[in-house]
């Protein structure tokens, strides 16, 4: 193969594929190989891929989507294969690593790659800063529906718009296409794809600490983003929660867990790299994030699971180069195709009393509901 060698063997009784795997470590002594992998194809049948050199040292250009995909691009595997995020019917993505390895990066591109599609809105929430406007997404926030800081207050009432987006969206699409089911017609201008983009998710949904309103500001969120992860899928809401330890504390497992892609970046223990890919990287060596801490070779590396032709198993990405000073700059020309597409909250209707109440007291009433008593005798 153009990456190294490719071995099919067929077992015989008493070898299968425990014994190859115990001799990989010979076998790549033996073919001048960088890494050996070993896995099982069919019963019967072992496969052994050798890859000569590191392709993953090797550094590409970001390859664009074309205009008629709904893919999330990442870069190259070992293999020199593109890998990809198929959207169509994804629950969402999980992105977990140590900071400054590419997280963030990694967010702004997929951001980039549909910014010049009308069909396509944003939902950024910036948890790195208190004031979003001079961050990360502060530039390209100028594509998205709304930017908002690290304040869980702020958040909760763009979690609250979201929500209201995914519970009202089902008429909507009826209304447009006789039908619930958002792919199976796909994103338009008056239904668009909306991605949900949290970085460092962990600062609205961790209650650590917490007591009173405070607490129940969180616990508020975490039900709604569990809605986004649960809901979102078949009505074209997807969210993509960023964080760096995808722990129980920073997200709630019900959100976690919901999420059918896991992309990790390095990271300094074992533990860390199971809560974002799942208890299966723990017997992947190959794979394991907690090796690739040097961050001279392995910023814009990373590990991901859930993507489609891995069954389940795991792939390392070298993520393509990226212009990081020009691209939110590039997001931001494309802000003329941003529409807020938030339906308008129900109109609040309380009675006479109370608003005859909130008014004494100085607070606004948005409606009124006139009542009428009966005169007493």
């Amino acid at each position: 193969e153009p990456w190294g060698i490719r071995a099919v063997l067929q077992t015989i009784p008493k070898v299968g594929i425990d014994e190859v795997d115990k001799a990989a470590g010979w076998l790549a002594d033996a073919w001048d190989c960088q890494t050996i992998e070993v896995k099982r194809l069919a019963a019967g049948l072992v496969e052994i891929t050798g890859i000569v050199g590191n392709p993953l040292d090797e550094h590409q250009p970001y390859v664009w989507p074309e205009t008629a995909d709904w893919v999330l691009p990442m870069g190259h595997n070992p293999w020199m294969r593109q890998v990809g995020i198929p959207l169509k019917q994804l629950s969402g993505i999980k992105v977990a690593g140590m900071p400054g390895y590419g997280k963030t990066m990694l967010m702004l591109a997929w951001m980039a790659s549909l910014a010049n599609r009308a069909s396509v809105q944003f939902a950024v929430f910036d948890g790195k800063t208190a004031d979003p406007r001079y961050g990360d997404w502060g530039e390209a926030g100028a594509r998205a529906m709304f930017v908002v800081g690290d304040n869980p207050e702020t958040a909760n009432q763009r979690l609250t718009d979201l929500v209201r987006l995914i519970k009202d969206r089902p008429a909507a699409l009826v209304e447009e296409r006789g039908t619930h089911k958002f792919w199976k017609q796909g994103p338009t201008e008056t239904n668009p794809l909306v991605l949900v983009l949290m970085d460092e998710c962990h600062n609205y949904s961790d209650t650590k600490g917490l007591t009173g309103k405070d607490k129940q500001v969180i616990e508020s969120n975490q039900r709604m983003m569990q809605t986004i992860s649960k809901e979102g899928r078949g009505l074209g809401v997807i969210g993509i929660f960023g964080t760096q330890k995808q722990t129980g504390d920073a997200i709630p497992t019900a959100v976690r867990d919901n999420l059918e892609v896991g992309v990790c970046f390095p990271t300094f223990t074992i533990d860390a790299a199971e809560a974002a890919l799942g208890a299966g990287i723990r017997k992947d060596d190959a794979n394991d994030p907690s090796a690739m801490v040097d961050k001279e070779r392995f910023t814009g590396v990373c590990v991901v699971t859930g993507v489609p032709g891995l069954g389940g198993h795991y792939d390392r990405i070298r993520v393509g180069d990226l212009d990081e000073d020009g691209l939110p700059g590039w997001i931001a020309n494309t802000a003329h195709l941003r529409r807020d597409i938030i339906p308008a909250a129900a109109p609040v209707v309380r009675d006479v009393s109370t608003a005859q109440a909130d008014e004494s007291a100085g607070a606004s009433v948005p409606l009124q509901k006139s009542t009428r008593r009966r005169k007493s005798a």
